[in-house]
């Protein structure tokens, strides 16, 4: 019987080594090809044979691998690794990330691949720290990212929030640090020229990137500025995020913004909060009421306290703290309700400029108020979508309280009783308030003012 004859071999024999000895089909890219790349193996070729007399000698040939800058297949490599440590970010702890080789070079292919990184990271798991109500997922995660296309600072500002929230997560911060700076102060600059035009079209974007500048300050490595200095900042630049949206209210409605979903949530009542809580919160009442400083500048009339003539607290300062306190109660109150997540961030607009300078001053009323601030955003901090809040909160309480230690403040029955709440409920051990250190003619006591 006749033999039938082998029909011609179609498939490639110049593949690398290492795909032949696991039996699979080779790209023959050089240097490198696809299945060592994501195998992150040295890829070896065999030499093409110089002439039919040598084609039975076969001799193995190292390629070296070349640089990014000068040949770009090599780029794929990098790309691989970007991969390889995007998708294990997604579910696994933050801690087990793999930093990208991309953020190590400044080559135009590494760069390029870093941005693809950042904008990845940023519609997987950044947006999510600026949702405050789910209507807000598909703003932050697909509208902006798209228009951030064809706006320079606002792209700049998703890649420097991104690269921060990398710096944070991955565990090094040297990786991904110099890149969140550095875009961040490329999208402060072109912020700037924006704000000299704002139309129905750019405005609710341009809240967007003043909120994600906020952020970003809230979510700085606390070596870089204490607690306190930190707060001031990102105060600073929500007051400025909420007069970029008072420039026309009804444009900003009918933009894709959720503003409309949170005022349709109604109020909440103070009566959804605990009898401890409530309590608590009185003291911020009781102790404004007994202490105001001095140096707030403003006009000051004589009132007479204890058959003593003593000047009185300015009607704006009053004010000030009687407005922040209201508020900061009100945040309390909807978290308890949970259906706005970060509504503590409307306490800084609302307390207003004067409380920060007082905060700036170190004032023990406005501390002792910021203090109860920094409980909420502790709380806050406990969802793992708040990423950009970490320990903020405990960080502030901790600051404060040990300020507000060596002040009359802590001569007082409600001022040591609401240090010590606070510092309980951001898990903070207690501080011996006995030996405080309070220079009470430095201060004046305030008339009574209820809230």
């Amino acid at each position: 019987m006749e033999r039938k004859r082998r029909e011609a071999h179609s498939k490639s024999r110049r593949g690398c080594q290492n795909c032949k000895k696991r039996h699979v089909k080779c790209d023959e890219q050089v240097p490198t090809c696809a299945n060592c790349i994501v195998r992150k193996l040295d890829c070896v070729y065999q030499s093409p044979p110089e002439s039919s007399a040598s084609s039975s000698t076969t001799s193995l040939t190292r390629r070296p691998k070349k640089t990014a800058r000068s040949n770009p297949p090599d780029c794929l490599s990098g790309s691989s690794s970007v991969i390889n440590s995007r998708t294990s970010i997604v579910s696994p702890p933050a801690n087990s990330l793999v930093s990208s080789p991309a953020a190590f070079s400044s080559t135009p292919e590494s760069h390029g691949l870093l941005e693809l990184e950042l904008m990845h990271r940023w519609t997987t798991r950044t947006y999510m720290g600026l949702v405050a109500v789910p209507e807000d997922q598909p703003h932050l995660q697909d509208y902006l990212p798209r228009v951030a296309l064809r706006n320079t600072y606002l792209m700049n500002g998703i890649l420097a929030l991104s690269a921060l929230e990398l710096a944070r997560a991955s565990g090094t911060p040297a990786t991904y640090l110099p890149a969140a700076l550095e875009y961040s102060n490329k999208a402060s600059a072109s912020f700037r020229t924006e704000l000299s035009n704002i139309t129905q079209d750019n405005l609710h974007l341009l809240y967007y990137f003043a909120m994600i500048a906020a952020t970003f300050n809230f979510a700085l490595p606390p070596e870089r500025m204490s607690a306190i200095d930190r707060i001031g900042i990102a105060f600073d630049m929500v007051i400025g995020a909420v007069h970029i949206a008072a420039t026309n209210m009804q444009w900003l409605m009918e933009s894709p913004m959720s503003v409309g979903t949170v005022l349709g949530l109604g109020n909440v009542t103070m009566q959804i909060l605990d009898s401890e809580t409530l309590l608590a919160l009185d003291r911020m009442t009781s102790v404004s009421r007994q202490m105001s400083p001095k140096s707030l500048p403003a006009m000051k009339e004589e009132i007479h306290v204890a058959g003593q003539e003593v000047p009185s607290p300015p009607e704006s300062e009053r004010y000030m703290y009687w407005l922040a306190i209201a508020q900061l109660k009100y945040c309390f109150a909807e978290d308890a309700r949970g259906l706005i997540a970060g509504y503590c961030l409307t306490f800084i607009p609302v307390a207003g400029a004067d409380f920060i300078w007082a905060i700036r001053k170190q004032e023990p009323v406005a501390l002792f108020v910021l203090m109860y601030f920094g409980v909420l955003m502790d709380r806050y901090g406990e969802d793992p979508r708040m990423w950009w809040i970490t320990t903020t909160g405990r960080d502030l309480v901790k600051k404060t309280s040990e300020i507000l230690l060596q002040t009359p403040i802590a001569t007082i029955p409600d001022g040591r009783e609401g240090i010590t709440w606070t510092r309980q409920q951001a898990g903070l051990p207690p501080l011996v308030i006995e030996d405080c250190v309070c220079p009470r003619d430095l201060y004046y006591e305030q008339e009574e003012l209820v809230i």
